[in-house]
């Protein structure tokens, strides 16, 4: 008897684990969510995968750190095309362990031309991909604050990798809630990482307003290394750090399209 009610017991959660899964809602893709990366030189199998953590302390609440991580993969080039497999999108929802996205993305634009979801080793679904808007109904909020930033080189170890970085120390004061805030971000980034940012426009506009004091100038090169951001205001602080847990270029396609 005792057999029969743990295997009973067991078909129900499989059915219900089942159930959920089919009732998980698609993700939705944006045409431009991969915009931010320079895709010229990426080459096949290449990859990263992050690991984060932070942590925030506030008055009388108990504190809750919290851990994730996230693979991005090149897993295919195809003329103009470049197949991206990530499950950044993913890692934060429980139910959607296991699954994964691969996006075929123009390397010119940048932009989505096609992406699926599935289980690892699985056929994928095709999935919807929106149209990017050209730009926010609301406009940017006006920055109000000061700070500084210094440019300087560092080499990191990170991944059981070392890397050549551009480092980057940036601390800011501005108002949140008419409480000054206070942040400190310092970042790490390389050449050597395969996914890697498009340089700012010459032109483009400064999202501080000219209130941030920089000594040195940013080159902008490169992929993210390491960040870490500590921020302090009234009755609160928090830490989080982002850093590459491993990279490599043997990356393969794990889902079939």
């Amino acid at each position: 008897m005792r057999k029969m009610t743990v295997l009973c017991s067991s078909l129900v959660l499989a059915l219900c684990a089942v159930n959920a899964q089919a009732q998980m809602p698609d993700p939705t893709i944006s045409e431009g969510m991969f915009a931010a990366y320079d895709l010229s030189g990426l080459k096949g199998g290449e990859w990263v995968e992050y690991e984060m953590s932070s942590e925030m302390v506030m008055q009388g609440v108990p504190p809750n750190p919290q851990k994730s991580g996230y693979k991005i993969a090149c897993v295919g080039v195809e003329g103009d095309t470049v197949y991206i497999e990530s499950d950044q999108m993913l890692s934060y929802n429980p139910a959607w362990k296991g699954m994964v996205i691969m996006c075929a993305v123009d390397k010119k634009s940048g932009n989505v031309t096609k992406a699926w979801w599935g289980k690892v080793g699985e056929a994928g679904k095709e999935l919807k991909v929106e149209k990017a808007t050209g730009g926010s109904a609301t406009p940017a909020a006006k920055f109000e604050g000061s700070g500084t930033a210094k440019v300087s080189k560092e080499s990191v170890k990170a991944g059981g990798a070392d890397y050549d970085c551009e480092k980057i120390e940036m601390e800011i004061t501005q108002k949140v809630n008419g409480q000054d805030s206070k942040s400190k971000t310092t970042s790490w980034s390389s050449e050597k990482v395969a996914f890697k940012y498009k340089q700012q426009a010459a032109d483009a506009k400064d999202p501080y307003d000219g209130k941030i004091k920089w000594e040195g100038k940013a080159e902008g090169k490169g992929g993210l290394v390491k960040s870490v951001t500590e921020m302090a205001g009234q009755g609160y602080t928090m830490k989080s750090t982002m850093e590459i847990k491993a990279s490599g270029s043997d990356a393969k396609m794990s889902l079939k399209k």
